[in-house]
């Protein structure tokens, strides 16, 4: 796009992806383009400013919530130490191309597959994705007091992951990593 202007919207708080940075939450990314710790770009595809980590737990990547300026997105990032695992990155890819085929409620819409260049040069691989509103389990068991859940509940739950599976397995993908 020739004579592209590139429009950011300015965030109360940025934080920076790159998995050296000394601190990745540093009051100064407020209002700034650029990682005050590590010098690390915090904008992401001229768009995606990253807020802070949702989960670091998963095997493969790290998920963060990041904003485009009017939407929430769910930011999913590569390990660093898979980068060089050609395997890992093409099931990363390939986990984005099958996302962004399946079309079901309880599957969050992808916007996109990308790379994004650090501070160091390290590239990173991500994953943007929407964000679906809600708690998450462990959230809705602190909520409840870690009471025993009601089968019926419990009956409701599992239909629907069982129709989000079906879907799945119904295009021949098989899901490694269910939560």
């Amino acid at each position: 796009m020739p004579n592209a202007v590139c429009r950011i919207t300015l965030f109360d708080m940025s934080y920076c992806i790159n998995p050296h940075c000394a601190l990745p939450d540093h009051p100064g990314n407020a209002q700034s383009a650029f990682c005050a710790s590590c010098g690390s770009p915090l904008v992401l595809r001229e768009k995606y400013r990253v807020e802070r980590v949702i989960s670091d737990k998963g095997g493969f990547g790290v998920v963060y919530l990041a904003y485009t300026g009017r939407e929430q997105k769910v930011l999913k990032v590569l390990r660093a130490e898979h980068n060089k695992n050609a395997k890992a990155v093409k099931l990363f890819i390939q986990e984005a191309e099958i996302l962004g085929k399946l079309r079901h409620p309880g599957i969050p819409k992808i916007e996109g597959y990308f790379t994004h260049k650090v501070a160091g040069g390290l590239v990173l691989h991500c994953l943007v994705m929407e964000k679906v509103p809600g708690i998450n389990l462990e959230q809705w068991q602190r909520r409840e007091r870690y009471k025993p859940l009601e089968s019926e509940r419990a009956l409701a739950w599992l239909k629907s992951l069982v129709a989000v599976l079906g879907l799945v397995h119904a295009k021949c993908h098989l899901h490694r990593d269910i939560k």
